[in-house]
């Protein structure tokens, strides 16, 4: 695939991403919580991204990126650092977005419906730490060639986070609905999505650990490394916003 038409299918996507999950929380917010009726435009984009575009957007250009990594040659790395960016870091740039933009939405449904978000504000800050010192390991030279020990630092401080993200999502309310039994979306309950997130969990750790023994370049490692932690949090996150919302249907149930 030529440069340029690598690069647009990237910014299409990650503009595609982002304005759908806002339009969801927009278009979710004014019918289930105000009475009203949504734009068509709006109703689209919360169609598409409840009924599976929240994981298929992010798993397909996961994918799809993986696979453009794992062919750049060593010859071929040598781009520029915008087209750099936007072939390896833009899908984890797009997700952190995404997370940003969970946050500032649920954390409105929380006020209005007397929920805690916990930690997740640190643990977004933590990551965005993270990508931070991302940054600065892969585009200052000087770094880059004398980066071992910060490529370690980087995934073990991503292995917190996602271990972070999974203590968020495992609430009290979250273990005792699991313990009941309680359904959460489909025909799956709350204990069969919890065995899910933790299978996951493993599975992230084992190709953290493929990637690590067979990937010796530093920079596509990290790359690699990144966007299957940020695929992962996406996951994470998806599930987090299904339970959140299910919080508030209990919540609303009680009261009324």
């Amino acid at each position: 695939m030529k440069l340029k038409h690598k690069r647009s299918l990237h910014l299409f996507l990650f503009f595609f991403y982002i304005v759908v999950t806002i339009l969801f929380y927009v278009g979710w917010n004014q019918m289930m919580y105000q009475g009203k009726q949504p734009l068509v435009v709006v109703s689209i984009a919360t169609a598409i991204y409840f009924s599976g575009g929240a994981f298929v957007v992010p798993i397909g250009w996961f994918i799809f990126s993986t696979l453009q990594e794992l062919k750049t040659k060593e010859q071929d790395s040598e781009i520029s650092i915008k087209d750099s960016f936007i072939f390896r870091y833009v899908f984890p740039f797009a997700v952190f977005l995404n997370l940003l933009i969970t946050y500032i939405f649920l954390n409105n449904f929380s006020k209005q419906f007397d929920l805690a978000m916990g930690t997740y504000i640190y643990m977004l800050i933590f990551l965005g730490l993270i990508f931070v010192i991302l940054m600065i390991t892969s585009y200052i030279k000087i770094i880059r060639d004398n980066s071992k020990h910060l490529v370690m630092a980087l995934v073990f401080m991503s292995l917190i986070v996602v271990s972070w993200f999974l203590i968020i999502l495992f609430s009290a309310d979250f273990e005792e609905a699991a313990i009941l039994g309680c359904p959460l979306i489909f025909s799956f309950s709350y204990k069969q999505i919890y065995y899910f997130l933790l299978f996951i969990g493993l599975l992230y750790l084992f190709f953290v650990i493929v990637l690590y023994f067979n990937i010796s370049d530093k920079i596509k490692f990290l790359s690699l490394f990144f966007s299957l932690t940020m695929l992962i949090i996406s996951i994470y996150s998806v599930f987090y916003m299904i339970t959140f919302f299910d919080q508030i249907e209990r919540y609303l149930n009680l009261v009324g």
